[in-house]
């Protein structure tokens, strides 16, 4: 559909834009880039932006922040480019840069950051990502562990749905893991084994046609990996060693696993887990040290933005955890 489009009218950003996007999640990159190139003089901050979706695979997350900052000196009114900024600053665990980005932090950065409460207060209907606004707050209530507020939004969603599992639609496979943890604590497990066959079934769609994952921090609500799917499915249902295996491999590739969803609590306290979350966050280290070490010397990027004085200083002073 993307490829029609963009043959039918060959200079429409919009076309150009989402089929080098989908370019990139099937993983034919040398085409992405070639494409790419074409955005470079008609939308030189979409160009900047594509070129850090590309560029930030494989875990170069600082990468995706570097662009998006481009884009932004290119584009400084770009309100939605600093929602996502807010995400992505999350992700490299800068707090005060996450907070201050935008005028209003969007619910999704708090939820990295395990603001849960600052997040069902900010959630705005128009601006959480999701077909329903009351399935993306019910999916931070879940992260929260406010479960008996979260169930009767996922369980609808989960019927509106049509008991699938997408990765932008309705009912996402976060909504799933959450759902399963709510029926579990509720010792009510009638509905696991149709979710979790549901997370896999749209795992098998993803494998049909190609696609791996979005490999970006940025819209992390619409971010996605193959094998984290596939992992959750698998250790949900029992399969511990596998899908840990496969979570561990989606990390691997750069994937970032969320760490404040209390759904995920037996996953986080699992032992196995442990090693996983380590490398997480030793790559978090070096990815905000990799972005801090352009940002606090020489800011190329002063116009439109600048790190907290505090943020700087600590890096300086080697204090950053």
């Amino acid at each position: 559909m993307f490829e029609k489009a963009r043959q039918l009218d060959p200079l429409s950003i919009p076309a150009i834009v989402n089929y080098v996007g989908a370019l990139i999640e099937t993983n034919r990159l040398d085409k992405a880039e070639q494409e790419l190139e074409k955005l470079s003089t008609i939308a030189p901050a979409w160009y900047a932006r594509l070129r850090g979706f590309l560029t930030s695979r494989g875990g170069r997350w600082a990468n995706h922040v570097f662009a998006d900052l481009e884009a932004l000196l290119i584009e400084p009114e770009w309100v939605s480019l600093r929602r996502n900024l807010a995400m992505e600053f999350a992700t490299i665990g800068l707090e005060s840069e996450s907070l201050s980005i935008s005028e209003t932090t969007p619910a999704a950065a708090l939820v990295l950051l395990g603001k849960h409460s600052e997040a069902l207060a900010a959630a705005d209907p128009k601006n959480t990502g999701f077909i329903n606004a009351d399935a993306f707050l019910a999916l931070i209530q879940a992260s929260a562990g406010d479960y008996m507020s979260a169930r009767p939004a996922l369980e609808e969603a989960w019927q509106r749905s049509g008991r699938r599992v997408t990765r932008q639609g309705e009912f996402r496979v976060s909504s799933a893991a959450a759902l399963v943890a709510i029926v579990r604590d509720a010792h009510a497990d009638a509905d696991v084994d149709a979710l979790i066959a549901s997370i896999r079934d749209n795992v098998r769609r993803y494998n049909e046609n190609g696609m791996a994952g979005t490999g970006t921090v940025g819209a992390t609500y619409s971010m996605y990996d193959v094998n984290y799917e596939e992992g959750i499915a698998d250790y949900l249902v029992g399969e511990h060693e596998r899908g840990i295996a496969l979570i561990s491999k989606a990390s691997e590739n750069g994937f970032f696993i969320p760490p404040h969803h209390s759904y995920l609590q037996t996953l986080y306290d699992d032992p196995d887990f442990a090693p996983i979350l380590a490398s997480q966050n030793e790559r978090q280290v070096r990815e905000r040290d990799r972005f801090l070490s352009i940002v606090c010397h020489d800011n190329p990027y002063e116009s439109v933005w600048q790190p907290a004085k505090d943020t700087c200083e600590q890096f300086f002073a080697g204090a950053l955890e």
